[in-house]
């Protein structure tokens, strides 16, 4: 708070449980030993059992702290208000901050760092010890919200912690708290575009809930502490940014070992943190990971074994990862940082070299996350997919709090085909894909303008590869990969070629599911050349809803794909262990 003041000669409302500063008696004024205060106040109460004497020692300091920052903010040059609230009630809340608009005007920021700690494992943890850590930052965060919801705010902080990103033992409800203020800033970061909003994963500080004895324990762990002032100005340099920055950023002490406890706990879950020095004003002896840097998501294994659904996808004799898959794990990478997120779309996505297996080999593949912006509507993450050094693929996916509403374009009004496509596309050399990959039900109609048909409903995750990321599809990669197909069909029957897709300009996905009796299909052509096809694709369930729609689907197309199509089964050998 004296930080912030000092740099913006800001009015500051201070909002803690502690009573407002009153004026000691004089026999305690002078009296600055612990001590000394507990034995003038064996003196004084009547009542005078150890803990009341405690407590009425604790009151006295308290007073006396309050009482001197608030001094020390009016020095800095900032105006310094306080009043007695429990952040939790929403009503306090409102009735404190409406006293204070009213007298001194519009608020224009939120710093919430109230917090409880009650570290116990799950087992000894009870609920009463739960709800105190999880409510003082969960219920607080929405109590101040909801009383500055009219408010034109200019930037809004949240007192988030390391823990919510690399967990602690014992530290269950706070974990838990913390991740949930990250979601709620990314939430406000798209609710108010022009607002700094920013949740700061923080390190241990030296002071505040960082007693010295656990000072000790995390000095044994190799955790270093964020000095007090460091800190301090840390925040009010980087309150100073501007609006559409990295919503959630991890600030941890200067100490080597402690970044690499962290990174290493972090990995065991899936998630590796990538820290790197902070080059920010005020921000010296701190490392911090900022949303120039993508982060590992999670690995996985592309091979025959590990992915059987492969032996379906086969070309020029080799197995091949199919888009519609690189389309989903792009979007876990995503959501892997960011729990709780709908899988809103993918914007630029580009294939720059495929995912080939050759024989019974194994591919290990990577994919990266970069932090949040706030843009759209939505939370922008930069993603991609590597192999080591190989950048196979790179995007931009999208998330929001719930999916949005589409509505179909017009029907195509295209000529009428009947197509037995069991005895047709998928043994003429039209379409290359296997048993489990024959997404295409029926084709409707095809000319020129597109192309319409129906495809079936994916099996499982599990049914697909050995290690899934979850149990259940973002997206239906059937659906998206038979959407690939019709085009593939369009441009042997149009062009005189087949294809293979490159790339999308955007996805949106209107819905939680894919319908699971399949989905109808409609690709519009916008332009085409001898090399090149461009279209837009509408999913749609039976009912004719907007399940998801493509724009600006690109795909090459080249003659030497029909002898590569042809040859669709794996080579001699291949997939033998």
């Amino acid at each position: 708070a004296i930080a912030v003041a000092a740099r913006y000669q800001a009015t500051l409302v201070l909002l803690g449980r502690s009573d407002a500063p009153t004026a000691e008696p004089d026999d305690l004024r002078e009296l600055s030993d612990e001590v000394a205060i507990k034995r003038a106040l064996i003196k004084q109460l009547t009542n005078a059992t150890p803990k009341a004497i405690e407590q009425a020692c604790r009151r006295i300091i308290a007073n006396r702290e309050i009482a001197a920052t608030l001094a020390r903010i009016e020095a800095a040059g900032g105006k310094a208000i306080y009043r007695c609230v429990d952040v939790r009630d929403g009503a306090q809340m409102a009735a404190a901050i409406n006293e204070v608009r009213a007298q001194h005007g519009p608020i224009r920021g939120i710093i919430h760092g109230a917090g409880v700690l009650a570290d116990r494992l799950i087992d000894d943890k009870t609920d009463e010890q739960f709800s105190l850590v999880f409510g003082t930052k969960v219920d607080g965060v929405r109590a101040l919200l909801a009383a500055t919801a009219d408010d034109d705010l200019r930037v809004i902080v949240a007192f988030s912690s390391s823990t919510a990103r690399f967990g602690r033992r014992g530290q269950v409800d706070y974990a838990a708290a913390n991740e949930v203020l990250n979601k709620f800033a990314g939430q406000e970061a798209v609710r108010r575009p022009a607002c700094r909003v920013l949740s700061i994963n923080w390190g241990p500080w030296d002071g505040g809930m960082v007693t010295p004895a656990l000072r000790k324990v995390f000095e044994g762990e190799g955790v270093g502490v964020i000095g007090l002032e460091v800190g301090a100005n840390y925040l009010a340099a980087e309150m100073a940014t501007p609006a559409g920055g990295p919503v959630e950023i991890v600030i941890l002490g200067d100490s080597p070992r402690g970044v690499e406890a962290a990174a290493s706990r972090a990995a065991s879950g899936d998630l590796a943190a990538q820290v790197n020095e902070s080059e920010r004003p005020g921000s010296a002896n701190l490392n911090e990971t900022t949303g120039g840097t993508l982060v590992l998501a999670f690995e996985r294994e592309v091979s025959l074994d590990a992915m059987p659904i492969l032996r379906s996808h086969v070309i020029a004799g080799k197995a091949v990862l199919p888009m519609a898959l690189m389309i989903e794990w792009l979007a876990h990478g995503a959501i892997h940082g960011n729990p709780g997120m709908a899988f809103h779309g993918i914007d630029d996505l580009r294939v720059f070299k495929g995912v080939k297996i050759d024989g019974d080999g194994a591919v290990p593949i990577q994919v990266f996350a970069g932090q949040p912006v706030a843009g759209d509507g939505r939370l922008l993450v930069p993603v991609e997919l590597r192999s080591g050094a190989v950048l196979h693929a790179r995007a931009t996916v999208g998330l929001a709090s719930t999916w949005a509403t589409g509505k179909a374009t017009a029907a195509l009004k295209i000529k009428p085909v009947a197509v037995d496509v069991a005895q047709s596309v998928y043994r003429d050399g039209t379409l290359f894909h296997g048993s489990d990959l024959q997404a295409i039900r029926a084709i409707s109609a095809c000319d020129m303008q597109g192309i319409t048909g129906e495809t079936i409903a994916a099996a499982a995750p599990s049914v697909w590869m050995r290690q899934p990321v979850r149990s259940a599809w973002l997206a239906d990669p059937m659906a998206l990969d038979g959407a690939f197909q019709l085009m593939i069909v369009w441009c042997v029957r149009e062009l005189g070629e087949c294809s293979l897709p490159t790339g999308l300009a955007h996805y949106r996905q209107f819905a939680r599911r894919f319908p699971a009796q399949g989905s109808r299909i409609a690709a519009r052509i916008r332009r085409h050349s001898a090399h090149e096809a461009v279209a837009d694709i509408e999913f749609m369930d039976h009912a004719g809803q907007l399940v998801a729609r493509i724009e600006g689907y690109t795909c090459v197309v080249d003659g030497s794909l029909r002898e590569a199509f042809g040859r669709n089964e794996l080579e001699a050998g291949a997939g033998v262990r």
